[in-house]
């Protein structure tokens, strides 16, 4: 009997579990570029401790990725599970920038700029006044040097004074590129989905393009065209005839690559209901048309966030954690290498070892595959106006 009396109680015990395990309210996870961003409140860094909750995790994601990252909240059960993709957009290396044989900077999450010596693998300034991360890096003439920012400004930076000696406002969301003209004036895009066209000697903003893609953007090999790539594809715009858009090719892209005699390679993506296709696409500039289309492989939601050229005939890009090499004369892909965490950006050093940047600071890796050097981010402490319609555009 007294068997019976604790089966019984063990039946009512489950059982009142089940029913108050169906009604408990489940927790939410959060999506982004495919992958899980799920946040563990126990886990994240102190900085974020206090505002990453239960009620405001869709509010915390619009802070601190694009709109489009941020867009679909999933109910994901009762527990809370870190995944270590959403540290990847609170901390780490965004930018790498290699400003000549010995010297390569990076913009970071700390909201810096630091520039490193090569040889000593030391931090040796540490340039500050943004307010929130760097995204990106471009070389001026003159020895200096402009950020980009999400805090929605775009600084210049004497590399000599280490200071501040201008500071571009007219973004209304964050800055995620730039690029140095031909004509001296400075290329920014932003979250509020346009391009603006800078006079470095004025600070002034001289053209708006409305309605661009982004965050991706190059100038061509021959310095006509500045090309921008983004959710919603790729735009082509002519320089020198006022910013023209003379092509729109449609497709998700998230980064491109100037090639030599006006050609580029530009990433694309597309899904189904269970996986994604990364491709990389060689288009002619000049023809207006595609040359070649190069499958690299299918993946669960990871996506071709960086394409450098490494040879005439050879491309490498980094996807999520890894690194590959594709040959553009018979579409052979190797494996190059893996990194621990993902991968954020690549620069090409002068002796043809690359430079990665990931949340766990600054990589180096030789041509045989070896890791040669890390560097890691805390190494230092120290240290007239219009707006252009669009018009006479050719879809591809």
């Amino acid at each position: 009997m007294k068997i019976l009396n604790k089966l019984f109680l063990l039946v009512l015990c489950l059982s009142s579990a089940s029913v108050w395990a169906m009604q408990a309210p489940r927790k939410k996870a959060c999506y982004g570029l495919g992958r899980e961003l799920t946040i563990d409140k126990h886990k994240v860094s102190e900085e974020h401790e206090k505002s990453i909750q239960e009620d405001n995790v869709q509010a915390v994601l619009q802070k601190y990725l694009p709109k489009d990252l941020a867009n679909i909240v999933l109910e994901y059960g009762t527990e809370w599970k870190r995944i270590e993709h959403f540290r990847r957009y609170l901390e780490g290396v965004y930018k790498l920038l290699l400003l000549s044989d010995e010297k390569l900077a990076s913009g970071d999450s700390e909201k810096s700029i630091k520039i490193w010596d090569l040889e000593s693998k030391k931090c040796i300034k540490n340039l500050k006044g943004h307010t929130d991360g760097v995204v990106d890096l471009c070389s001026l003439p003159k020895n200096q040097l402009a950020s980009a920012s999400w805090d929605k400004t775009i600084k210049i930076w004497d590399l000599d004074t280490e200071t501040c000696i201008q500071t571009l406002h007219g973004h209304q969301d964050r800055v995620w590129k730039i690029c140095f003209l031909p004509d001296g004036t400075l290329a920014s895009f932003s979250i509020d989905y346009t391009i603006k066209i800078w006079n470095l000697a004025s600070g002034e903003c001289l053209v708006t393009l409305p309605e661009s893609y982004g965050p991706s953007m190059c100038v061509s090999s021959d310095d006509r065209f500045l090309i921008s790539a983004g959710n919603a594809g790729v735009k082509v715009y002519d320089i020198k005839n006022n910013f023209k858009t003379i092509y729109r090719i449609k497709g998700n892209s998230k980064t491109i690559c100037p090639l030599p005699d006006n050609k580029i390679a530009y990433s694309l993506l597309s899904k189904n209901e269970t996986c994604s296709k990364n491709e990389i696409i060689i288009f002619d500039l000049n023809m207006g048309q595609k040359l070649n289309t190069f499958s690299c492989g299918f993946s669960y939601g990871s996506v071709i966030n960086s394409i450098l050229l490494i040879s005439t005939n050879k491309l490498i890009y980094s996807h999520d954690s890894q690194v590959n090499i594709l040959d553009l004369k018979n579409g052979e892909i190797t494996k190059y290498f893996h990194e621990d965490t993902s991968i954020n950006s690549m620069a090409i050093l002068s002796d043809g070892s690359i430079a990665i940047g990931t949340s766990n600071g600054i990589s180096i890796w030789g041509s045989d595959f070896v890791k040669l050097k890390s560097l890691e981010i805390k190494a230092d402490k120290s240290g007239k106006k219009r707006t252009l319609e669009e018009s006479e555009v050719q879809d591809v």
